[in-house]
């Protein structure tokens, strides 16, 4: 009786423990040195996900938030540097490029608490927002806006910053 109490006991804390893991979203890509990965937040889904040779797009939603689109992308130009790798030049480059699809986007170089380098860009008129990084080489770029386009709400800002930090390079 006491080996089947410690069977079921076992058993069920296995199945509590496996419902309090995160879901994971794993990004296509095609490095050998490592997997692109990301634990959803609590309450958050993904939506459409596509994958070609060349870029990874994930789209995850929140109820009551923004919609974000991730995409991930190679680019051999950068090799395997990371925005923390660049000169103030190349990240004023890289700046640039990232605001050409908005109007008067505000944008700043900040960091993630792993030290990861990143730039935000806000273009609150448009009712989008947008985090961009490179990182071992790859652009990675998380866009937010609701379906209405209606203004960001902190909310939003902390949930787009949730699932920067929660994606992970995993060497193999």
């Amino acid at each position: 009786m006491k080996k089947m109490l410690a069977i079921l006991t076992a058993a069920v804390m296995m199945l509590v423990c496996s419902g309090a893991l995160a879901d994971t979203v794993k990004f296509l890509e095609d490095s050998s040195e490592f997997d692109i990965e990301m634990a959803l937040p609590e309450g958050a889904s993904v939506g459409d996900q596509t994958s070609s040779e060349l870029v990874s797009v994930c789209e995850i939603n929140s109820e009551g938030l923004a919609s974000v689109t991730i995409t991930i992308a190679g680019d051999d130009m950068y090799g395997s540097l990371s925005l923390n790798d660049l000169s103030e030049e190349d990240v004023a480059a890289l700046m640039e490029m990232a605001s050409e699809p908005y109007e008067d986007a505000e944008m700043t170089v900040e960091m993630t608490p792993s030290g990861n380098g990143y730039i935000a860009i806000n273009a609150d008129e448009e009712g989008i927002n947008a985090i961009f990084t490179l990182y071992l080489g790859y652009f990675v770029q998380l866009t937010q806006w609701h379906d209405d386009f209606s203004p960001i709400t902190e909310a939003d800002d902390a949930f787009l910053l949730e699932l920067l930090h929660n994606i992970e390079f995993m060497p193999l």
